[in-house]
């Protein structure tokens, strides 16, 4: 009963785990919009069906090494779930570095026509430009915004985002989520910024309704 017991509490946590890694995972999912929710579900159920078998594969091996009991059950999980979570965060990390990192995000936009650099400090919604299309850009995503269009009944602003695969649209009730990074604004050939760059989200504060 006690083996069964332990089995089955390493059975639950490496499903547990595995759904925090499914979620960690989809962390970089580009472009998903409505379909968001349901990839992540996807994505955690599989890598918790995953480690719900891998754990205990793991604990029957251990089991003859230490002894089988809820103490030893309880230390397994622990040692195993850590060992996942720092992994699936190192990934995570690095992606974070590999995709928004400033010097590849300057390689990637030479546009002088997007020369404010923002970030997001959550995620937000936007629509591609010409279309209905919803994306959602994802916290501490950069974009680099153009001029907003603030004689619309409702203003927004031109974006290009780094996981956005073209030009979005970010309304005007959705710009306090994001802050400027002045330091990494398009630079003209004399080194300095260009005319007319935004010194922070009040993309219409001087503009007429």
């Amino acid at each position: 009963m006690k083996r069964s017991a332990s089995f089955f509490f390493l059975a639950l946590a490496g499903f547990i785990c595995g759904a925090a890694v499914g979620l960690i995972n989809t962390a970089f999912v580009p472009n998903c919009g409505e379909d968001c929710s349901s990839e992540r579900l996807a994505n955690g159920m599989q890598w918790g069906l995953a480690l719900l078998i891998i754990f205990p594969v793991v604990g029957a091996f251990l089991f003859r090494k230490i002894g089988n009991g809820y103490k030893q059950a309880i230390g397994i999980s622990a040692i195993l779930s850590i060992t996942t979570l720092m992994s699936a965060s190192a990934a995570y990390g690095y992606g974070l570095h590999h995709r928004y990192w400033k010097s590849a995000w300057q390689f990637e936009l030479p546009n002088p026509d997007f020369s404010s650099m923002v970030i997001a400090t959550k995620p937000v919604g936007a629509t591609l430009s010409g279309t209905r299309i919803k994306v959602q850009i994802k916290a501490w995503e950069r974009c680099a915004l153009s001029f907003a269009r603030c004689d619309e009944q409702l203003p927004t602003v031109d974006a290009i985002c780094f996981g956005s695969k073209g030009v979005v649209l970010i309304d005007e009730a959705d710009w306090s989520a994001f802050a400027r990074i002045q330091d990494e604004d398009l630079k003209g050939l004399d080194g300095e910024a260009l005319a007319g760059a935004p010194l922070d989200m009040r993309l219409c504060a001087s503009s007429p309704r």
